[in-house]
């Protein structure tokens, strides 16, 4: 076997590095010199004038920096590109042309902004603009920079060769320094610039949190000082068993532009240490769901003030202050074991501190509901935060989760029967007003207490007391009123100085406001049809700014409690118990485990703007002349390639109809041939004509190997990340010249007329917004096409990216490519969609998905399907071209796709197409989610359940008989499909392709029939009586149980191949192989009856739907960023 590497970058990279090393010292210095100066410790830098990218790579002095460098001068920028991937640091630091005047960012999301290149022009305007609060720019002396009155300088510090200007913190936006707000408790922003989400600023992982029957996954979030820090679960998603760990970390973000800082690890926390014993008697597998079972104080474990994080970095450990820039210890306080909740005001820190973590179980006595926990007794300690002298204790008592709270020279707490106010400076009692019990639980509470100004509120089961500040006085009272969703307390906000009390009604037509003093209504708010009926309220509680109210019914509603505005955004939510965040002029979402409105619903952690100056009303009047670009190739396409034929895979899973099957016959005994070491995270290889074309995601780069030897050839870097294989499109030119007809699939198959020439061109998507076209031979640019409305810019998953990117593989159908770019119908002005020709790049058809906005005049019944879509690689049947569950002709005009069925029988938003290879959390999407899954159907699949369903499972093939499935998931509990490694093991299924999925009642009548055929055979009535999914009706032609988690299949003539991690659980390292840390299993199989035919063992898994097969070869991408071919023995 012959182990290549890289020429372009690995090859060379000695060499480089050396030359660099005596090279890179000034530029390093330097760097060093600015990062001190400046003290940005982390986030966005923008370079401009980066020239030669030596200076620009210097700057990404860790992983907490991500860098781009700007010039005009192409040539600089391609030099750049090439000094910072031999570097292996493509992704993290990147470099682009601009025009020179506009900065094509994002406004407020750039930490540093240096300006060191010759005839730049950008203004001081331009450059406030994209700085975050507290930004910095540096730019160099003598460079005309006239206009900066927006900016404040200092020199003080700096070399004279730079001027250094700060942006200041608007006091239009606000921070969020504990869980509901500060430490009065009232969760409230008093921020002007949250608004309905028109704009996304950045996006982070994990896609999902784990699953929606574990706790979940984000226990706090707060933000103070322009970072975001939370504490999140980076176990493995999709799967909840035992004897595989929690991975829970502290995690710090750049707020404005989600750059993670740092992270710190939690040890003793999660399910081990705060309910071992109760989980430990549970079946697993009949597990009622969890994510109720979260201690209600958790998020008050963290606090942000200034430049310090306050946290217990574990369950009963001591409270901790770290430095929030670099999450270093900077103190541990003296016996502050078991702190339950933490405030802090003017460096004061108030904990409620508990005697024990365990409590004590009182039986609810409810039927198949699990016992409360009464939280034990616990004390309150003031300790100075610099210092960490305690300044008083009180004995310790009952003090009701959530309820400790704190204002001006007061604190606050309940202890089940009143409110108790203590001196801030003594701790001694100044009063006690008894308001009636309190639910004294560690799991939830029915109570909310808040402080506004020299008003105490206490909203609890019975009523809602307003008390006096001062002596306990009760002012006025209220009636009770309803939290929203199955365990959160009555809303209580005091918002532009009203009263908003108790939202939670789910048929609400109107609220009122009332005045803080007296009670007195003041202010009423009509909803309309604001709030829609079915499915229950978000497990989270509502926030509020000045402005909104924004309630959790069926994701966000914003209530706009000024101008009447209201706006329901059902495609946004976040995670189970937190919710979403308002501060920073930013709305945040978090990672939740969600199936509602699959196709169209954000995942992640994003944090997403209101409408800009800047945003999407300008992008109506934008024309796409200039954004085609015609390269040095253009009109000179001569290369040698043959034309495509059925042993080749020339596109993304072979074909446009997605299938990952191809005529071509692979023995099934075969060994490895060569492997080429590219590095990074790679796509799946395409191969056409003799050659393999593959894409290192994060380096942006398309690399060209011979696909016999896998020499390289060629590669080229783009501005932008690709995440999926290029297209390879092959058409004739005549004798006269010009070109004929176009042809690219094994079905229309042209050779070339005689005396003519062959000639394929290599088509792909950027995350910068481009799309390109490369001569097939050398990799020369033809034609590029910015598909991006605008060049606008945003961080994504750790990197720059366009606000409109575009996915690596393009579709090509009847002479045409198309493709997507953009995230969110909903976001950035939409999605937009392409028809170009694929040899000029001239623009044939194109349509936009905007939104559409809910219409609040009439009523929503429907709490499960809405329109709109996420972007996603397309897909055809040969004649309609699908996104998610919207359809399109080829001249892309929207088809309808009506939603049919009712809730009565369990259809939640499907509807009929074409019968095609479909998605529901988008093919990319690798993540092992319990709730989604791919299928080959004529509906969309809006259900959570179709693990019983033929031709359906986490990653599916098929060819012209038969489709393939591999599933994760043999068992379900009420809710969720369960898997658990090495027990059930993994099945592979192939049915006949006249197979249909059926859809069957909730009650399991008066339907289709169906077989249950998984292990789990209804031995638990709570596993269907929320509806059985999708399911069949007829026999596999076969079924293998296997024991690998299939993570990449390919149907070939001769055996089916699929590979994947072998499904082990060490007890000593339980969840190795879900890593990939157990190298890989790659298995031949009969695709006539299932029966092995061979196996041979990987050194890495193979990277999800990562092979390809083609001229009697497969073709691996692997996790150790290889590419592996083998062949027969």
């Amino acid at each position: 076997m012959i182990t290549l590497v890289r020429t372009s970058a690995a090859l060379v990279l000695c060499s480089v590095l050396h030359a660099a090393t005596a090279l890179a010292g000034p530029a390093d210095d330097q760097a060093a010199e600015i990062l001190e100066s400046t003290g940005v410790n982390g986030g966005l830098i923008v370079h401009v004038g980066c020239g030669d990218g030596r200076l620009t790579a210097a700057l990404r002095a860790s992983d907490a920096y991500l860098v781009e460098g700007l010039d005009t001068d192409a040539k600089n920028v391609q030099a750049a590109r090439r000094h910072i991937d031999s570097l292996g640091l493509s992704g993290k630091a990147s470099a682009d042309t601009f025009d020179g005047k506009h900065l094509p960012y994002a406004d407020n999301l750039v930490n540093l902004v240096l300006v060191s290149g010759v005839g730049v022009q950008v203004s001081a305007d331009e450059i406030t603009r994209v700085l975050k609060p507290g930004g910095v720019a540096l730019v160099a002396q003598g460079l005309e920079f006239p206009d900066t009155r927006h900016l404040t300088p200092d020199t003080s510090s700096l070399s004279p060769t730079w001027t250094k200007f700060t942006k200041s913190w608007p006091d239009t936006i606000d921070q969020w320094t504990h869980y509901l707000h500060d430490a009065s408790g009232n969760a409230v922003a008093h921020d002007l610039e949250v608004a309905a989400p028109k704009h996304l600023q950045w996006i982070g992982g994990p896609l999902w949190s784990r699953s929606h029957e574990y706790d979940a996954s984000l226990c706090a979030m707060v933000s103070a000082n322009g970072r975001l820090f939370y504490i999140f679960d980076e176990g493995p998603t999709g799967i909840i068993d035992r004897r595989i760990p929690d991975k829970w970390k502290l995690i710090a973000r750049d707020a404005f532009n989600g750059v993670v800082l740092w992270k710190q690890e939690i040890r003793d926390w999660g399910w081990t240490a705060w309910k071992r014993a109760e989980m430990e008697q549970i079946d697993w597998r009949r597990m009622p769901s969890q994510r109720f079972r979260l201690p209600v104080a958790i998020p008050r474990r963290l606090v942000a003030a200034d430049d310090r994080v306050y946290v217990t970095l574990g369950y009963q450990a001591p409270l901790t202050a770290l430095d929030a820039a670099t999450g270093r210890t900077v103190k541990t306080y003296a016996d502050t074991e078991r702190t339950d909740e933490i405030v802090h005001q003017d460096g004061l820190l108030v904990l409620c501190i508990r005697t024990s973590m365990e409590g004590a179980n009182v039986p609810t006595g409810k039927k198949g509901r699990q016992g409360q926990r009464a939280a034990a007794a616990a004390a309150l300690v003031a300790i100075e935060a610099d210092t960490g002298r305690r300044v008083w204790e009180t004995e310790p008592g009952t003090v009701i989760p959530l309820s400790l709270v704190v204002s001006n020279s007061q604190v606050f707490y309940h202890d089940q029967d009143a409110v108790v106010c203590l001196d801030v400076a003594t701790g001694k009692t100044r009063w006690r007003t008894p308001t009636g019990g309190a639910a004294n639980s560690v799991w939830n509470t029915d109570l909310t207490l808040v402080v506004y100004k020299d008003v105490v509120l206490s909203a609890g089961r019975r009523q809602l007391l307003a008390m006096s500040a001062d002596d306990g006085t009760v002012l006025w009272k209220l009636p009770a009123a309803r939290g929203w969703g199955i365990i959160n307390p009555p809303d209580l906000f005091i918002a532009d100085d009203v009263v908003w009390y108790g939202q939670g009604n789910l048929h609400a037509e109107s609220i009122t406001g009332y005045d803080p003093q007296t009670g007195k209504p003041v202010r009423t708010v009509d909803l309309g049809f604001l709030i829609t009926r079915g499915h229950h309220a978000r497990c989270y509680r509502s926030k509020a700014t000045d402005n909104y109210l924004l309630l959790p019914k069926r994701a966000i509603e914003f209530v706009d409690l000024k101008g009447g505005q209201h706006s329901r955004h059902n495609w946004v939510r976040g995670g189970c118990r937190y919710g979403v965040l308002p501060c920073n002029g930013l709305l945040y979402s978090t990672p939740h485990p969600c199936f509602c409105y699959a196709g169209a619903k954000l995942g992640g952690f994003a944090a997403l703007a209101g409408e800009r100056e800047t945003g999407n009303s300008k992008l109506e009047t934008r024309s796409v002349v200039g954004r085609l670009e015609k390269g040095p190739a253009f009109g000179a396409v001569s290369g040698q390639q043959s034309a495509v034929s059925k042993d080749d895979w020339p596109m993304y899973r072979h074909d446009a109809k997605r299938s990952g099957g191809t005529a071509t016959a692979v023995d099934p005994q075969i060994q490895p041939v060569w492997k080429a070491e590219l590095g990074g995270r790679l796509t799946q290889a395409v191969v056409a004509g003799g050659r393999l074309f593959v894409g290192r995601v994060d380096a942006g780069q398309i690399c060209c190997l011979d696909a016999v030897s896998g020499v390289p050839v060629w590669d080229y870097i783009a501005g932008g990340r690709i995440d999926s294989a290029p297209t390879v499109y092959t058409f004739v030119v005549p004798p006269s010249g010009g070109s004929s007809k176009v042809r690219n699939s094994a079905e229309n198959t042209k050779e070339p007329p005689k005396g003519g020439t062959t000639n394929s061109l290599v088509l792909f998507g950027s995350a910068d917004g481009w799309v390109y076209c490369l001569r097939a031979s050398d990799g020369r640019l033809v034609w590029r096409f910015r598909a991006a409305p605008d060049d606008r810019r945003v961080v994504a998953f750790g990197q720059v990216e366009s606000a409109w990117p575009v996915h690596g593989s393009v579709l090509v159908l009847n002479d045409t490519v198309y493709f997507t770019a953009g995230r969110s119908s909903y976001l950035d002005g939409g999605v937009f969609l392409y028809g170009l020709d694929p040899v000029t790049g001239e623009k044939r058809y194109e349509t936009k998905l905007d939104g559409p906005p809910s219409d609040l005049t009439v009523l929503d019944e429907n709490a499960y399907a809405m329109e709109g879509t996420k972007s996603d690689i397309l897909v055809t049947d040969g004649k309609l071209i699908y996104l998610f569950h919207n359809a399109f002709n080829t001249r892309l005009e929207k088809q309808p796709t009506p939603i049919k069925g009712e809730l009565g029988e369990r259809n939640l938003g499907e509807r009929d197409f074409g019968e095609h290879l479909l998605s529901n959390a988008g093919f990319l999407d690798d993540s092992g989610f319990s709730r989604s899954y791919w299928m080959v159907a004529d509906q969309w699949p809006a259900f959570n359940f179709a693990h019983q369903s033929p031709k359906a499972g986490q990653l599916v093939v098929f060819d012209g008989t038969t489709t393939y499935s591999a599933k994760y998931f043999a068992r379900r509990n009420m809710l969720s499909p369960l898997s658990f490694p090495a027990t059930d093991g993994y099945f592979l299924v192939a049915d006949s392709n006249a197979t249909r999925p059926v859809q069957v009642r909730s009650d399991g009548k008066g339907g289709p029939e169906f077989m249950r055929w998984l292990p789990q055979t209804g031995d638990l009535q709570t596993c269907w009586n929320l509806g059985v999914g999708f399911a069949r009706s007829e026999p596999a032609k076969w079924l293998n149980n296997v024991p690998v988690r299939i993570r990449a299949m390919v149907a070939t003539e001769t055996a089916l191949f699929a590979a994947g991690p072998p499904d082990e659980c060490d007890p000593d390292d339980p969840a190795a192989a879900l890593e990939g840390r157990r190298g890989g299993v790659l298995m031949a199989l009969n695709p006539n009856d299932g029966k092995k035919l061979s196996e041979c063992k990987l050194n890495a898994p193979p990277v999800f739907d990562g092979m390809s097969a083609a001229a009697g070869r497969l073709y691996l991408s692997t996790n150790d960023g290889q590419v592996t071919c083998m062949a027969a023995k």
